[in-house]
């Protein structure tokens, strides 16, 4: 097995880095190899979205 751990944070080495090492050590430990990436600096949006897929996702968190 292998997980992903994504810093999103701009400080590379701030709270969230340390957080995730401290996770990957102890992912590490029981076998499961960890990678950390950061992508705090990258200038990365989601998909806009359409007015249909607006109107569904208002009615199912109205539904919530």
């Amino acid at each position: 097995m292998k997980a992903l751990l994504i810093n999103g944070s701009p400080r590379t080495n701030g709270c969230t880095f340390t957080v995730l090492t401290e996770l990957k050590n102890t992912l590490e430990k029981e076998g499961i190899d960890a990678e950390i990436i950061h992508v705090g600096h990258k200038d990365i949006h989601g998909l806009p979205l359409t007015e249909n897929v607006r109107k569904q996702v208002n009615v199912y968190l109205t539904i919530l």
